[in-house]
């Protein structure tokens, strides 16, 4: 599965009467949302998966423009990564394992850094 994000199809949405009221400016997007988006569905895809007993992994794609034109995806579709969805392997235990986890001082923090 191909996850793609596209700033001017979320923009053109977003320029719709049931999106904004008729005196509004064109928005500002503080953070790219369209590729928060991406990112929530591609959770979304690999939680499914889990859910039907599948096993699914994320791979950043770093040759975004070849991969365009491998698939034939328009231009103004940035593809974000690949979703690999299959039946999972035998657990086996990975060796880092007998390095331990990390203290949770160290991974979470409350009410300050």
């Amino acid at each position: 599965i191909i996850i793609c994000a596209s700033e001017q199809v979320y923009k053109e949405r977003y320029r719709e009467p049931d999106k904004k009221s008729p005196d509004e400016e064109e928005m500002e997007w503080p953070v790219p949302y369209w590729h928060t988006d991406a990112g929530c569905a591609l959770m979304l895809i690999l939680l499914a998966a889990v859910d039907e007993g599948l096993a699914g992994a994320f791979v950043g794609v770093w040759q975004q423009r070849d991969l365009q034109a491998l698939l034939g995806i328009p231009d103004h579709f940035l593809p974000i990564g690949i979703v690999m969805v299959g039946h999972p392997a035998p657990d086996v235990p990975s060796p880092s394992l007998k390095r331990g986890r990390r203290p949770l001082a160290d991974v979470l923090h409350k009410e300050h850094w």
